[in-house]
């Protein structure tokens, strides 16, 4: 399905205004709170059956979601906004907010309609309209800017809740972190622009899998880079199903404990080039609910203190602080479906109600390498009668087993296929429940024989030239004689020709400029074995090239690698070439800093099949690997945190990254622990910041590259021998400028750490010692490039560690940090990080 539905930035992605009508509202209440509010109200459950399903999943069931509604402004549709109690829906800020001025839409020109399925059925009876008492953007809501991009709507009135107006449960169970929720598919609606880029007039759905962070910001570093923070979370499955222009505000909704609840908020995306339409084909972002809870309850408190206030009759109404609402008995799920599938612990996915419709094939996506446990639970009534599980294998069903779960551990490829559970009731009826299992992450092999196999890639860079140049690989061979990539000369242009191979384990860079004799930079000989993944890369930038193999800095070399606008790149193999063609597999590539889908991406495959292997570079949901790091958005305090010690889960109050607590002030990094932040400032750049340590080891303080794949010039801080050191590297060749501290480092101390670039010079002060400083060439880093400043430690994958002799984080607490003189929120700006958590010693200091 094409249900798109997204907001875009300017330039980057359009804006899209959320608001209502107030000349369609209905009469409202007397304001009064009803006693069968939110509160006391089941939320998330449907009271209208559904008759048919749309297999596609392109068209909504009416009634089906009765707490999706429409914003109008004035007459015309905007946005979509969720009902979330009985006075107030949730939206998306920029939709109350003129994109052209920036200030806050009057309240007058809105309304929300709720119970509404086609936008040109006005006169429905399910329909209720309302006006809008109050606009409520969240505090920090910047207008035309992405961060805190949430806003509540106070309607003028009480809603009245009937089968096709109901409230959403609030995500409240869980943390902010949502992680552990990648590949979980959550349910998107509203009325946003199809395929033919119109508005729908009939309410659409689509099912998007949430994304870890980090895909999502190497899927376009440029837009979602610099934007995400654990306020936000993306989705999506990047086939052209995906939320477009008119669907922001409205929500993602996830099914758990047999109700549904808001996950997130419809914010932005990107946008199809030279339209103002989104692209279906990159992710989504959403505002993360769970993030803005506590900002949500006050306002909602507030409102009902107002009206218990101002409320004139003698009994008050019962309230509870229950948001996530009582249950029922009258809405077990085993009193309507016969069958629900699980897996690995995620919300049910519903099978066939007894006796009724022909059952539904759900969809669920795992990756490559990880384990999947497919369990399927009987109603009450079906007793202990059998659970016989199938897959369809060449268009017909294979028994695999009878059990009430279905374990594989390690996936592959071939795992991946359509599965049903099956039960047969007392009467000889038959239930079942199927669903469609999709295996990501596949890596592809290329096997080399009568018929050569490669790969081809069409790279496109912006403007004539680029002398910025990035090739990775991630692959496993037993041959030690191989071409990796080659990219050949474009006829009719002065061009260069490189190409990277293995001869006799070793890393061999061939480059020939135009008109010029072959250039060869060779490494020391490698011991790759043949059972394990390794990621080469080479990098040049400006002049000053790099090659390293699993992160470990090999050799340096001076000259450019220039691109042409549009460069092909042959991988493993290319026709014509006498070389030994590559035979392995390939988990990675990275050309030119995009991040290749291995599916997707390449102009032509040619003997291209699916590995045997998979790459798993990811934490599972139990043990992990001695020393792995696990990344994540703020919030690391869940099981699954892979940082070398036990995993435990802490204490929840050392967890709420959101909350206004001293988790803003100090936070703790140890062994693999990091935090990230980006530089924008067109100033040099300054560090300021306060330490303590909790050990003697030495680590990674701070880190700071020209760019983050390793490139060019780069400032490390460290705990060295208990000193903090500077180095100062210039270019590839590890020109390295050392400044060491005087004062010897206490364990338990605060102390204040003041580096940078300055008048020529590069500083380093500690206390109030006198600077130690050193001349340099030029600038340190050009103030019209953009930083990620590392604190802490660093993020070992990906990174060149070119330090052999400090090969960890720092094992302490930082607060206070600031770049180029501005303070740092060590929470809400963060890019990315691992393994941190609040520094609890600082509790106790003032």
């Amino acid at each position: 399905m094409v249900f798109c539905a997204k907001r875009c930035i300017e330039v980057l992605v359009c804006l899209i205004f959320c608001v209502v009508n107030p000349t369609a509202s209905a009469p409202q209440s007397d304001g009064t709170i009803q006693r069968e509010g939110l509160d006391l109200q089941r939320c998330g459950v449907p009271k209208v059956t559904i008759r048919s399903r749309i297999t596609d999943g392109e068209i909504a069931a009416e009634g089906h979601w009765p707490w999706h509604g429409g914003l109008f402004h004035l007459t015309d549709y905007q946005c979509g906004c969720t009902l979330i109690n009985e006075l107030f829906v949730l939206t998306a800020s920029h939709c109350v907010h003129d994109g052209d001025t920036g200030y806050k839409l009057s309240e007058k020109l809105l309304s929300v309609k709720l119970g509404l399925y086609r936008l040109s059925a006005n006169g429905s009876s399910t329909v209720q309209a309302y006006a809008v008492r109050k606009i409520i953007p969240h505090p920090k809501f910047v207008a035309n800017s992405h961060k805190h991009d949430v806003a509540l709507l106070r309607l003028n009135g009480t809603v009245q809740y009937t089968n096709y107006v109901q409230p959403v449960c609030l995500d409240l169970t869980e943390t902010i972190w949502v992680e552990y929720l990648a590949d979980v598919f959550g349910t998107v609606v509203g009325w946003g622009l199809t395929e033919k880029n119109h508005i729908s007039d009939m309410l659409l759905k689509a099912e998007l899998p949430i994304v870890r962070y980090t895909d999502c910001v190497e899927s376009n570093p440029d837009l979602y880079g610099r934007l995400i923070y654990s306020g936000m979370y993306c989705a999506g499955i990047l086939n052209g199903t995906s939320p477009c222009n008119g669907d922001s505000g409205g929500g993602m909704y996830l099914y758990r404990e047999k109700r549904w609840f808001l996950r997130g908020v419809v914010s932005f995306s990107g946008i199809r080039e030279g339209t103002n339409y989104c692209d279906s084909f990159s992710y989504v972002v959403f505002m993360n609910v769970p993030y803005y809870v506590k900002w949500i309850a006050s306002e909602v408190d507030a409102a009902r203190d107002e009206l218990l206030k101002a409320a004139t009759t003698t009994v008050k109404p019962s309230l509870s602080n229950r948001w996530d609402s009582d249950r029922n008995d009258d809405y077990e799920l085993d009193d309507i479906y016969s069958l629900r599938m699980e897996m690995d612990g995620d919300s049910s996915i519903v099978g066939t109600r007894m006796g009724t419709e022909r059952p539904r094939l759900w969809m669920r996506s795992v990756r490559c390498g990880e384990n999947v446990t497919l369990s399927c639970k009987r109603s009450a009534a079906l007793g202990h009668n059998t659970i016989r599980w199938f897959k369809v294998q060449n268009g017909a069903r294979t028994f695999l087993i009878e059990n009430e779960t279905l374990i594989y551990r390690n996936v592959r490829y071939h795992h991946a296929g359509e599965y049903w559970c099956q039960v047969m009731g007392d009467t000889g009826t038959l239930h079942e429940t199927g669903l469609q299992l999709s295996v990501t992450r596949v890596p592809i092999r290329f096997q080399q024989g009568d018929n050569i196999s490669y790969a081809v890639y069409d790279a496109h860079v912006d403007g004539q030239l680029s002398t910025q140049f990035s090739f990775e690989m991630s692959f496993r061979t037993n041959a030690s004689d191989v071409l990796l990539f080659h990219k050949p000369p474009i006829a009719g242009v002065e061009s260069w020709t490189v190409s990277l191979l293995l001869e006799r384990n070793r890393l061999a860079l061939r480059i020939i400029p135009p008109g010029q004799l072959e250039k060869v930079f060779r490494s020391v000989k490698l011991q790759l074995e043949p059972t394990r993944w390794h990621t080469v890369l080479v990098t040049s930038y400006d002049g000053q090239g790099l090659m390293a193999l699993d992160g470990q800095y090999l050799l340096g070399f001076e000259g450019h690698l220039v691109q042409q606008r549009a460069d092909r790149y042959y991988i493993a193999n290319a026709p014509g070439l006498r070389t030994a063609g590559f035979d392995g597999c390939v988990s990675r590539l990275m050309i030119n800093d995009k991040v290749l889908h291995l599916e997707r991406d390449f102009a032509d495959r040619i003997n291209v099949a699916q590995c045997e292997f998979c790459n798993s570079e990811e934490c599972n949901m139990g043990s992990c690997p001695v020393g792995q790091q696990h990344s994540c958005i703020n919030n690391v305090c869940t099981e699954g945190r892979c940082d070398g010690s036990a995993v435990r889960k802490l204490p929840e109050d050392d967890c709420d990254f959101g909350a206004e607590t001293y988790m803003r002030r100090a936070l703790r990094f140890q062994n693999n622990s990091y935090a990230s932040y980006r530089s924008f400032l067109r100033a040099v750049l300054t560090f300021d910041l306060q330490l303590q340590l909790h050990g003697p080891t030495d680590g990674v303080v701070l880190h700071a590259a020209e760019h983050r794949r390793g490139f060019g010039k780069f400032i490390t801080i460290l705990v060295k021998a208990g000193r903090i050191e500077l180095r100062f590297t210039t270019d590839a060749h590890l020109h390295t400028i050392y400044l060491e501290s005087t004062v010897k480092l206490m364990t338990g101390r605060w102390y204040r750490l003041q580096a940078g670039y300055r008048d020529g010079y590069v500083y380093l002060q500690v206390d109030d010692e006198p600077e130690a400083e050193r001349s340099v060439l030029g600038t340190v880093f050009s103030t019209d490039r953009q930083l990620v400043v590392f604190v802490g430690g660093v993020r070992w994958q990906g990174f060149i560690n070119r330090h052999k002799d400090v090969k960890q984080g720092l094992n302490g607490c930082i607060r206070r940090l600031k770049l180029s003189g501005l303070p740092v929120d060590l929470v809400d700006d963060l890019v990315d990080s691992a393994n941190i958590r609040s520094c609890t010693d600082f509790c106790s200091v003032g």
